[in-house]
């Protein structure tokens, strides 16, 4: 039985390889012919334009690797249609707003399901194996173990659109720290530090943050769409400033307690 890639984009491609890799059967599907081709390239296996070419018997699971809500809507209409497609689960892994991820439940095919799954970690943890996977519900072991081919943690959530959530305020952190480090490092400028001096002692310090090692290589479109998307959840964001560091740390230790 195999898990379908639907999405063969730099980050659906290395979920593949890594499944591949560890002795999981994949299989892809992306509407792009060059796609296609780097996938069979790189793990030696079938690709397809339309996930109905594919035997429906032959498949266990179905990973949603895209970027935006019209294409899950696109793709989970497609198998909602799909007069013989298979009982299996449809796990979207692309970033949406809270709202969106309630409605998806309801697209799911009568004996199907469609599981809320966003990941955080980029395109080197996807290889690695060490995503971060966030999902709506209790899975099963059996799932769980596939999943770890290259979630290295999944964390679970009670209700639908929680993982949206936090998947969003992750990337809201993300641009926070984006944000933050720019203004070091030009204070750091502005007083005759060289920037990437400075930035090589934060990326390597106790400062180190993902942005910061990934700082001239990020996709910040896809982060300024998340954002976006963010708003329609919590349209005013709060501006962050140093104020009384120890009751800071303290308000959010007692958040955690």
């Amino acid at each position: 039985m195999n898990t379908v890639v639907v999405g063969l984009g730099t980050f659906g491609l290395a979920i593949s390889r890594r499944l591949d890799g560890r002795g999981q059967p994949v299989l892809g599907v992306d509407t792009d012919a060059q796609r296609r081709e780097f996938f069979s390239e790189a793990t030696g296996r079938s690709a397809f334009a339309d996930v109905r070419e594919i035997d429906p018997s032959q498949i266990a699971r179905i990973l949603v690797v895209v970027r935006t809500e019209t294409q899950v809507r696109h793709v989970l209409q497609t198998l909602a249609a799909w007069r013989d497609g298979p009982a299996c689960a449809a796990y979207v892994m692309a970033t949406v707003s809270p709202t969106f991820a309630r409605e998806m439940p309801a697209m799911a095919r009568a004996d199907g399901a469609v599981i809320e799954m966003p990941l955080t970690g980029g395109e080197p943890a996807a290889r690695a194996g060490t995503l971060v996977a966030m999902a709506a519900g209790t899975l099963p072991q059996g799932e769980k173990d596939v999943l770890h081919s290259f979630a290295e943690r999944i964390v679970e959530f009670a209700r639908p659109g929680e993982p949206a959530l936090a998947k969003l305020l992750n990337n809201l952190t993300i641009a926070y720290q984006a944000a933050t480090l720019a203004e070091i490092l030009k204070m750091g400028s502005d007083r005759g530090l060289p920037a990437a001096s400075l930035l090589e002692v934060i990326a390597n310090g106790a400062a180190t943050s993902f942005i910061s090692r990934a700082l001239l290589t990020y996709n910040d479109g896809l982060l300024a769409k998340d954002i976006e998307l963010l708003r329609t959840a919590i349209p005013e964001f709060p501006q962050v400033r140093i104020a009384d560091i120890q009751e800071q740390f303290a308000a959010a230790r007692r958040l955690l307690s």
